[in-house]
């Protein structure tokens, strides 16, 4: 499979190849250092050559598979380019760093590679230190070796070699240590040569070509990518070399020859390095266009091959957290062989990059890349490669320290401020340098931290891992960042809190800032929605009494500041309000007081419970709909609430936001009747355990269910409450592309109420009740009543063509019956048949739905001999509609040998011209009604009961009969 011709295949071998390599790494470690422990406590003999022969085979694995590894540095470019990245992941595990034998056989393989492209600096005066020409193909301009995958390999490996602490588990040689020196030597010269070259130096234009459709367009942009990618490389390196390599081990500042004078310690070459990288990234996004006009690379930070776990190591440095680098208790010292004071001069050396913001942003650009996985933009290394291979996965371990060091640096000025300080404009810590300003273009800092905590966050919920950053990010130590750590659940539920108060703070912190901080107090949110469903989770999952009482009330806490939130003048923007709704919907009940959920005494629960949970959402809802009137003007459904209705409500409800805020509201009022559907099936085998318990006890007696009542009447009275929310929206005016979710809505609600209907009517003890009675009068006669206007005045229309000849024009134009306009002679286009089929589909379905719970209310009223259908609402709006003014004249009046009949669906013009055929057919209705009340008990008894007028029955019978003859 490592030589297969599918590169898809060959990929999936490398990265099997590479697990084995590091864990073979791994293993070699463990044993050396084992044995290097049994030597020093003079152990068996015995056990000495067991451990020997161990690493003997070991040292033979890891040799066969660098065997395998040098040939695949030998293939094509796509191969040798995914070979160098996870090469490049590697390197950054502390096992494979510190095994000297893989260290010094990559050396050799490297080493003679980097040969081929290095131009040392008396062979090139003035010219690219690194062939670029070579990379590329002559004819074609292709990619043929991916030079920036290649230098960034190298450059790890060089300083794996050079740090402190790695690579010394066995004996170096001296020869590798003369390697490393020499690769070294030969990596200052490149950094620094390249902190000062020009475009020019490339053979570029920065005004020239860099288009995909021209043969000398696509060079150049082969070309500028090679030479940004060499530049990101350098960055990467010289960072390393700043933040892992010991003062003491650094090379002269001066060649033998004199040439290329400088330091890499100096932070200001970092600086030099990202100024040209992105001067030249500007140049290469701005000008690099396709076939179709678009940009192929969107920022410059998508171009960058930085790890993860590199961009953590400076941005530790970097965004450094203060209050534990004071304390000397920084949980990611992890650098061996060091102690605090030196990294807290490393620290003071990285203060000049805290100072540049754009550094920074790029930074964390990087890393929210690395963590969504999206591959490097413009990355073509062959012309048949054209398929997106995404980036490995992060470890977990490298997102833990991402969340910490973006919180602990940037999120927790705005979230660490007591509760008499979150009052005030100022927080207790004063800002840093880079979040005094605000950036000039793009995302700021800030807005990307809350992005890369919450894009940590959702990786880690997917793995069952979020209680570890909580932990990591409230208590942080070393042992924490570890993978497979065991929580208690106490400490769990109270670093959940803990970081749910903070982020709720730094919500209302950076929304005072409006509207600057808006776009970030939305992504902050999003975290907030997260840790507010996991905690929910932790509440009811068996813990202490004492940590669920925590829990809970910190869900109280949140539940109330969200409808606060939602309740107070919020900026117009739409993702911080969906967010805002996202929020209200996911803790809404835990609005209901501690007592009443988790007290240790019964608390009556009465209908009002479920009015006060959902209230928030059905207060929303009303706000919502009165603008949407407003916005619309539709004077025929102003209500006395829209009066209350100011300008900043219509503000925050724009006419596109309506549309997005009211999809979200169907989306969390379906998944409620899920719940009510659950419960049902509850209910259900609540009934027969009950029944089964007090059949044996009762003396033949009516078994009573009260535990059963209970629970029917819990469905009921919330059944009730979501009805009213949708009592709202089938009344309010809405856009016209929100009418079909509302209609299947509704639909839904009769499900479930004829889901109820049939659960009452498989058990004769559960009995009719009041809230049953108060459920079925507000859902089958209140909203069907509205149901009906909405389908009468907004789906009425199924022909197409209607449209044009019964809504109101504008001006006055009168429409002609063939579809065109007297004044403009333009034919006005018909509905599509789809349209017309799918609205006629769902108001068929909704009908259907109707009559199916109301047949289902008819036969249990009369199973438990109670009259039910009277409470429910009927019309003559069905599934199909005849309109009269489409029937021609010709086929209203017919004659027999009995006479001149006129048919019921005359116009009033026509029974102005026959009046005493009207009076005739009226006579016939009567007989007719007589006639058919004699032949059906059943539809006497129905009749009865609804209280509908028997002559609109009987003439809808005698119509079907007259069709079917």
């Amino acid at each position: 499979i490592l030589f297969a011709h599918s590169f898809d295949d060959r990929r999936t071998a490398l990265s099997g190849l590479f697990v084995l390599t590091s864990s073979f790494a791994s293993a070699l470690d463990e044993c050396q250092g084992r044995l290097g422990a049994a030597a020093l406590a003079a152990a068996g003999a015995g056990e000495v050559r067991h451990l020997q022969r161990r690493v003997d085979v070991l040292v033979s694995a890891l040799l066969e598979v660098l065997g395998l590894l040098r040939r695949c540095l030998t293939q094509q470019p796509e191969v040798r380019a995914a070979s160098y990245e996870r090469l490049g992941l590697l390197l950054d595990m502390p096992c494979v760093r510190s095994s000297s034998l893989l260290l010094s056989a990559l050396h050799d393989i490297f080493r003679v590679e980097f040969a081929k492209y290095y131009r040392a600096p008396s062979q090139s005066q003035g010219c690219s230190p690194i062939n670029i020409q070579l990379c590329l193909h002559p004819v074609t301009s292709k990619v043929v070796m991916p030079i920036a995958s290649f230098l960034h390999c190298y450059g790890k490996l060089v300083v794996a070699s050079r740090t402190p602490g790695f690579g010394t588990s066995s004996s170096s040689s001296s020869s590798g240590l003369s390697a490393a020196a020499v690769a070294a030597k030969a990596w200052r010269d490149l950094c620094l040569r390249f902190s000062k070259a020009q475009i020019e130096d490339f053979e570029l234009d920065p005004t020239g070509d860099y288009s995909l459709d021209s043969q000398f367009g696509l060079r150049n942009f082969s070309t500028a990518h090679l030479v940004v990618g060499c530049l990101d490389a350098c960055i990467g390196y010289a960072l390393a070399h700043i933040i892992h390599v010991a003062p003491a081990t650094a090379i002269v500042d001066e060649d033998s020859d004199g040439a290329s004078s400088g330091n890499l310690a100096d932070p200001t070459i970092v600086v030099e390095l990202f100024t040209k990288f992105n001067r030249f990234g500007d140049i290469l996004s701005s000008r690099c266009i396709d076939e179709r006009k678009k940009k192929i690379i969107p920022s410059i930070s998508d171009l960058s091959l930085l790890s993860l776990d590199s961009v953590v190591s400076v941005l530790r440095l970097v965004l450094p957290d203060k209050q534990r680098v004071d304390n000397g208790s920084h949980p990611l010292n992890l650098d061996p062989v060091t102690d605090h004071n030196w990294f807290v001069s490393r620290i003071a050396k990285a203060g000049l990059w805290s100072a540049n913001q754009l550094l920074i942003k790029h930074l964390l650009e990087v890393a929210l890349a690395r963590i969504q996985r999206r591959p490097v933009a413009g990355n073509f290394t062959s012309a048949n490669n054209n398929s997106t291979v995404l980036p490995p996965a992060p470890a977990a371990r490298a997102l833990l320290e991402m969340a910490y060091v973006v919180f602990s640096g940037v999120l927790v000025y705005f979230g660490d401020s007591s509760d008499q300080a979150a009052d005030t404009e100022q927080s207790q810590r004063p800002l840093p340098v880079y979040l005094r300003a605000k950036a000039a273009r793009g995302r700021g800092v800030v807005h990307i931290s809350a992005e890369i905590l919450l894009a940590c966050m959702t990786l880690l919920t997917t793995s069952n891992s979020l209680d570890h950053l909580a932990v990591a990010i409230v208590r942080p130590a070393h042992e924490h960042f570890t993978d497979g750590l065991a929580l208690p659940s106490n400490v769990a539920v109270e670093c959940v809190a803990a970081l749910l108060t903070s982020l709720r703070r730094a919500v209302t912190t950076l929304l005072r800032q409006k509207p600057m901080a808006v776009k970030d107090a939305s992504i902050v949110l999003s975290s907030v929605q997260i840790l507010t469903t996991r905690l929910s989770e932790l509440a009811f999952s068996g813990i202490r009494r004492e940590d669920q009482v925590l829990a809970y009330h910190c869900l109280h806490q949140t539940a109330k500041w969200t409808v606060e939130l939602v309740q107070s003048e919020m900026p117009n923007d739409l993702g911080l309000m969906k967010s805002l709704v996202i929020q209200l919907t996911s803790c809404q009940a835990f609005l209901q007081p501690e007592s009443v959920v988790i007290g240790t005494t019964a608390v009556a629960v009465g209908p009002r419970s479920d009015e006060v949970e959902l209230e928030p959402v059905d207060q929303l809802t009303a706000r919502m709909c009165a603008a949407s009137r407003l916005h619309i003007r539709d004077p025929d459904n102003f209500d006395d609430e829209d009066e209350d209705v100011d300008e900043q409500e219509l503000e925050k409800f724009t006419v596109r936001s309506i549309p997005a805020l009211a999809s979200l509201i169907m989306s969390w009022f379906k998944a409620e009747l899920h719940r009510v559907d659950w419960a049902i099936g509850q209910l259900r085998r609540s009934v027969n355990m009950e029944v089964n318990q007090r059949s044996g006890t009762d003396d033949g007696g009516d078994v009573d269910l009260p535990l059963s009542i209970g629970v029917e009447r819990r469905i009921c009275w919330r059944m009730c409450a979501l009805s009213h929310v949708l009592e709202r929206l089938l009344s309010g005016s809405l856009p016209k592309a929100m009418y079909d979710l509302v209609i299947r809505a509704f639909q839904d609600l009769h499900r479930t109420w004829a889901l109820l209907t049939r659960a009452k009517m498989a058990s004769a003890q559960l009995p009719i009740t009041e809230s049953y009675i108060d459920a079925l009068l507000l859902i089958c006669s209140d909203l069907n009543t509205h149901a009906y206007a909405l389908i009468t005045n907004k789906y009425s229309n199924m022909i197409g063509a209607e449209d044009a000849t019964e809504q109101p024009l504008s001006g006055g134009i009168k429409k002609l019956a063939d579809g065109k306009d007297e004044k403009s002679k333009k034919v006005v286009k018909p509905k599509p048949k789809s349209k017309v089929m799918r609205d006629s589909s769902l108001v068929s379905s909704l009908v259907y739905q109707m009559e199916l719970s109301e047949k289902y209310v008819i036969q249990l009223s009369t199973k438990f001999k109670t009259p039910l259908a009277h409470y429910l609402k009927r019309s003559t709006v069905r599934d199909f509609r005849i309109k009269k003014s489409d029937i021609p004249e010709a086929m209203a009046i017919t004659s027999d040998d009995e006479g001149i009949h006129m048919h019921d669906s005359v116009s009033p013009v026509q029974q102005l011209q026959y009046p005493q055929l009207v009076e005739d057919d009226e006579d016939e209705e009567e007989e007719d009604v007589a006639v058919s009340g004699a032949e059906s008990d059943t539809e006497e008894l129905v009749a009865d009961q609804t209280g509908y007028s028997s002559t609109e029955d009987t003439a809808d019978v005698r119509g079907k009969r007259a069709r079917l003859e």
